[in-house]
């Protein structure tokens, strides 16, 4: 039952091929006597056209180029050619369309328009003017808007940067290691130069220039509202009877502003009101 599907659908696509039905076509234009004569015509008929049988009337009106070469070849251009001619039949018809579309434009705007279709065509050309200016304001607004966002971005970046590096400068400077160096110490009394001498420090230990040492850094602290650097040292001073040279453990107040400037300075008022100031010695 398969194979006889099978052959069918075979069959079906053989005779639907398009060059075996325009072999058949062209056949039967090519043998036009030999389709009418098995189709319209009975015996008697035949028989007086001088054919006795079908047969016959097939015989002498066949031969090579009318049964054969004839429909083959002109089976084999209408497939190859038909496509192409039926291509430019519809660029030709678009070309009228399109033609004849422009044509009746040209005529009819020179004709008269009805008072109410141009009033009509008037309002709705103003309800689009202004929803073209409400877009274009909108436009307007957004790139405005885009702008000053884009302008708030680089204030704030460049000011989280500034406090990045001042948070930065504050960490640096809440360490010990940051004071390591030589500075320059000023003791003043209003304002009147009293003392000066350099102290190097190095790892907390603050010496002499001539390798005294005279004290240490024990720790230090950053007040971020007022800007007021507690530092802990130990200075070493000759005591009275009671301390016998003792080390005495002081806590000096400096205030400055958190920028890291070159060369770097600090000021801070004793307990006897001298003011003692700390600059760092260029390297």
């Amino acid at each position: 039952m398969e194979a006889v599907t099978d052959f069918f659908k075979e069959l079906r696509s053989r005779f639907t091929n398009p060059l075996f039905s325009s072999f058949l076509f062209a056949w039967a234009i090519f043998n036009w006597r030999v389709v009418l004569g098995i189709i319209r015509y009975p015996s008697k008929e035949l028989e007086r056209a001088g054919y006795d049988t079908y047969i016959e009337l097939v015989t002498k009106n066949s031969d090579c180029w009318n049964m054969l070469f004839g429909p083959i070849i002109s089976a084999i251009l209408y497939v190859m050619f038909f496509p192409i001619i039926r291509n430019g039949i519809s660029a030709w018809q678009a070309f009228c369309v399109a033609w004849g579309t422009d044509w009746q434009v040209a005529i009819s705007k020179d004709s008269v328009v009805p008072i109410d279709i141009y009033l009509k065509r008037t309002k709705e050309t103003d309800i689009l003017k202004g929803q073209l200016q409400e877009i274009l304001a909108k436009e307007n607004s957004t790139l405005d808007e885009n702008l000053l966002l884009n302008t708030e971005i680089v204030k704030v970046r460049a000011e989280l940067e500034e406090k990045a590096m001042r948070l930065k400068f504050i960490d640096e400077l809440s360490q010990i290691t940051f004071f390591e160096g030589d500075w320059l110490v000023v003791h003043r009394l209003n304002e009147n130069k009293l003392e000066s001498q350099m102290v190097s420090i190095n790892s907390g230990n603050m010496n002499l220039s001539s390798s005294n040492a005279i004290g240490s850094i024990k720790s230090l602290y950053y007040n971020t509202v007022n800007r007021i650097l507690l530092m802990d040292i130990e200075i070493l001073e000759q005591g009275d009877e009671s301390t016998y040279g003792s080390p005495i453990r002081r806590k000096e107040y400096f205030s400055f502003s958190p920028t890291n400037t070159v060369p770097f300075a600090l000021k801070a008022i004793n307990s006897n009101s001298s003011i003692v100031e700390l600059r760092r010695l260029a390297n």
